[in-house]
């Protein structure tokens, strides 16, 4: 059995899987994706309509997409695919474009209505936000930081700071760097990583917290352990308007932090898996409350009306928000992420 016992729903998948590939049953989609609060406001919001609508039940498979993307690597050699749909950024949809299903953006009118950025030919976006910085509002009552030369400026600006251990996204502090180092948001890339680097030699000495997830993140800002940090805008909602964290945020210079959502060309309900995607990028009120859980914008302008006003300042797709975001080079990132990841653990850990 190729799958955990615990992802299987109904008699139908069983069957399935006792014919070999457990997505080829005609009224049921896989997707592999993120679990937690992710997956609950996703069942909620887009995985329950979906099924009442069409009647094709959609099942989750948790899974980190690094590891995800392991997976499918393995299903294509044996030619057993398992997924029908996996979480993916926008260089992962084109680094990994030879194993996933074109979207024909245009053929769709919901997403034609839909906000830009919404559709990829290779992916539909689930949710959209930004690395941001966000800083304490109370150390900083008289002038506040407000961009990453800030971030950088330790004399005008003192305390502690925290930056992101990024893993496989080890673009987001060198581009940060160059940003504080004057460079224009539309001349980012190719990153002039020997730059970068110099830059990141300042600040290093001053960055008490490396964090490694969403999670850790939250957790400095409430426990008010650093005066600023690089973090997710639906986090710092959570974290602000939730918990009451004194802290504030700044869109200038914030870096594009997308999801998506893409169907692999061989998956076994390719069809409705795009017909999924489709309704997703098209079904307001599922966008409203997956807004309100997870608090990453979603594609609608009509979903984003429905946003209270004072909340507005933590969505990515605003257009005054929008026109702030440093939008990177994915095609480069998708070339050279092996680089950018061995450089910066490299430089990290000397």
């Amino acid at each position: 059995m190729r799958v955990l016992k615990s992802v299987l729903r109904g008699a139908a998948l069983l069957a399935a899987m006792a014919g070999g590939s457990f997505g080829a049953v005609a009224d049921e989609i896989v997707i592999a994706a993120n679990g937690g609060t992710m997956r609950e406001a996703r069942e909620v919001a887009y995985y329950k309509p979906f099924t009442e609508k069409t009647g094709t039940n959609v099942i989750p498979f948790d899974i980190e997409i690094y590891d995800q993307w392991a997976r499918v690597e393995a299903m294509q050699r044996t030619g057993k695919v398992e997924f029908d749909i996996v979480n993916a950024s926008i260089a992962d949809l084109i680094k990994h474009k030879d194993v996933l299903a074109p979207m024909n953006c245009e053929q769709s009118e919901t997403v034609r209505k839909a906000l830009p950025g919404a559709c990829h030919p290779y992916g539909m976006s689930s949710h959209a936000g930004a690395l941001m910085l966000i800083y304490n509002k109370n150390v900083f009552k008289d002038k506040a930081p407000k961009n990453w030369a800030d971030f950088w400026n330790v004399k005008d600006f003192p305390g502690p700071r925290a930056l992101p251990d990024s893993g496989d996204r080890a673009w987001w502090v060198p581009a940060a760097a160059l940003l504080a180092d004057g460079v224009r948001k539309e001349d980012l890339f190719p990153l002039d990583l020997d730059r970068a680097y110099k830059k990141m030699d300042e600040i290093k000495p001053h960055i008490s917290v490396w964090w490694k997830t969403a999670a850790q993140m939250m957790q400095i800002v409430r426990d008010q352990e650093i005066v600023m940090t690089m973090g997710f805008s639906g986090r710092a909602y959570s974290v602000i308007r939730g918990d009451g964290a004194p802290f504030d945020v700044s869109w200038d210079g914030a870096l594009q932090d997308q999801g998506f959502l893409a169907v692999l060309k061989d998956a076994p309900n390719r069809d409705k898996a795009i017909e999924f995607l489709r309704f997703m990028i098209g079904y307001v009120p599922g966008q409203v409350h997956f807004m309100n859980k997870i608090h990453y914008a979603a594609f609608t302008q009509e979903a984003l009306d429905q946003v209270p006003p004072e909340d507005l300042k933590f969505y990515a797709t605003v257009p005054e928000h929008a026109a702030q975001v440093a939008r990177p080079d994915w095609e480069w990132i998708a070339a050279n992420q092996d680089m950018l990841n061995n450089r910066f653990n490299q430089w990290l850990t000397k």
